[in-house]
């Protein structure tokens, strides 16, 4: 899935369209499905905008890969405990 804005979009409409692409995200989990989010577009807009109906004023902002994981391939790194490098202050 690719997500364009308004090449003037608001800074809160650039908010909504972030929550949008979570919500995106979100969903497929609660479907069983697996999202992975593509974030750089640069120097390849003049080979994607073409194979799709855009209108000259929207940029591609974001793509979401949406599909089921093949769990077989996944592991699990070593992580450090959170405490390690953060510090939390509860009010």
């Amino acid at each position: 899935m690719l997500r364009t804005i308004d090449r003037n979009a608001t800074r809160e409409q650039w908010l909504d369209h972030g929550c949008f692409v979570n919500n995106i995200i979100l969903a497929s989990n609660a479907f069983a499905m697996s999202a992975c989010v593509i974030g750089d577009f640069q120097g390849l807009e003049a080979c994607i905008e073409p194979s799709f109906a855009m209108a000259s004023d929207e940029e591609i902002t974001i793509g979401i890969g949406i599909g089921y994981a093949d769990r077989a391939r996944e592991r699990m790194t070593e992580r450090r405990p959170l405490e390690v490098f953060s510090e939390f202050h509860w009010h």
